[in-house]
């Protein structure tokens, strides 16, 4: 696992790290195990894009690269975890959107920079959870694009959604390398996994 992949709900745990440093020192072992633990466990979020002909042979595979978590996305999380009101209308996000931008993602992005017009969101209702490893509990969700639908277009970016349009964005990044779908068999599987790092 890359160390530097960015973690979602990063600024949760930082708040949580500083409740616990400011707190009265009341007990000093305790606070001392908290801290070791909230750094120890963290939760880390990544993509996977593979692209593949008729035949299976992989096209294109990125390998696992970082997400962005904007502030919506914290917001959303903070509302289904905590219950809080930052978030409007806030569902489970199992949707993934690709679009054609190249600008790197920023905090107050709400959407991807160059959603497509013509490949729509897809969704993959049943993720998994996988508890294989000892010690590593990895949850992810994979969508399938078809050239059928997705042919023409150069698509650099991707994002996570809980709707089929418009609605909330919780995580997005940039493809590593820019991928094209030349042919309506072709198929672009992007997943979307969230581990905790030990």
């Amino acid at each position: 696992m890359n160390p530097t992949k960015p973690l979602i709900g990063s600024s949760v745990l930082l708040s949580i790290l500083l409740v616990i440093t400011l707190a009265p020192t009341f007990n000093s072992e305790l606070i001392s195990t908290s801290s070791t633990v909230t750094e120890e466990n963290r939760i880390a979020g990544y993509f996977t894009a593979t692209l593949e002909n008729w035949k299976g042979d992989v096209l294109y595979d990125s390998g696992e690269f970082g997400n962005l978590v904007p502030n919506e996305g914290l917001e959303c999380i903070s509302d289904l975890l905590f219950g809080t009101t930052e978030c409007v209308g806030e569902t489970i996000f199992n949707h993934v959107g690709i679009g054609t931008g190249l600008i790197a993602p920023v905090d107050a992005d709400t959407a991807l920079g160059a959603e497509s017009g013509t490949c729509a969101r897809e969704q993959d209702a049943t993720p998994s959870l996988n508890t294989a490893t000892t010690g590593v509990r990895l949850t992810s969700f994979s969508v399938i694009f078809t050239g059928a639908n997705c042919i023409g277009e150069v698509y650099g970016e991707v994002g996570i959604f809980d709707q089929s349009t418009s609605g909330n964005m919780i995580a997005t990044a940039l493809l590593p390398n820019t991928v094209q779908l030349f042919n309506a068999s072709d198929t672009l599987t992007i997943t979307y996994n969230i581990q905790n790092v030990n």
